[in-house]
């Protein structure tokens, strides 16, 4: 695998197509990095400076859509999680070996109206971690593997963002993925296409 030296914006999505591999949803586009995965990245840059990076992946301590439909997770272990081919009550943690903190679990997606709901999209949470750790995204761009839904174009443009880039079109939530780009640019937002084609030889 070569990579030449690149410009700023395929650095920064680059950045973005390797924060995808965190995905925990497999219900965006084919990951750049790791073909047959599917899941979207984010990264937003100011002053040439990353300043919040998300994944479309579950709130922290919720299930994920990775994980199997049902299974058993010991609270001891904060987290381990492991299937079963017996029954319930005869399940102990294969790490602690305690039985009382094991209990079942159901993960997979969770659909409504043929969309996941479970998880939180890669440029939610971008935004979320700069409100975090109490950094404005006001002036800044994202860089994005995919093109956003609705919901995030509204949260982008709340946010003070100016550029948006997106590595593909993904066609979102709601059937409003063609008003998009009317929302950008009625907010007066650059919106740019950055495919990848032809970076890595």
């Amino acid at each position: 695998m070569k990579i030449p030296r690149t410009d700023w914006h395929t650095y920064w999505m680059l950045q973005a197509h390797l924060v995808a591999t965190r995905s925990t949803c497999d219900r965006g586009p084919e990951l750049f990095f790791d073909k047959g995965r599917h899941g979207v990245g984010a990264v937003i840059v100011k002053d040439n400076m990353s300043i919040g990076t998300g994944y479309n992946g579950s709130p922290p301590g919720a299930h994920h859509c990775c994980d199997p439909d049902e299974f058993f997770m010991c609270r001891h272990c904060r987290g381990y999680k492991f299937t079963v081919s017996h029954g319930y009550e005869d399940v102990s943690c294969p790490i602690c070996e305690t039985s009382s903190g094991v209990v079942s679990c159901t993960g997979g997606h969770l659909m409504v109206d043929g969309h996941c709901v479970r998880t939180i999209h890669s440029e939610m949470n971008a935004l979320l971690q700069c409100a975090l750790s109490g950094t404005s995204p006001r002036g800044s761009k994202i860089y994005t593997t995919a093109s956003p839904c609705y919901d995030c174009a509204k949260a982008i443009i709340r946010a003070g963002i100016v550029e948006v880039r997106y590595g593909m079109e993904y066609s979102s939530r709601y059937g409003m993925s063609n008003k998009v780009a009317d929302l950008f640019s009625d907010s007066g937002i650059d919106v740019i296409f950055k495919p990848m084609d032809g970076v890595i030889k």
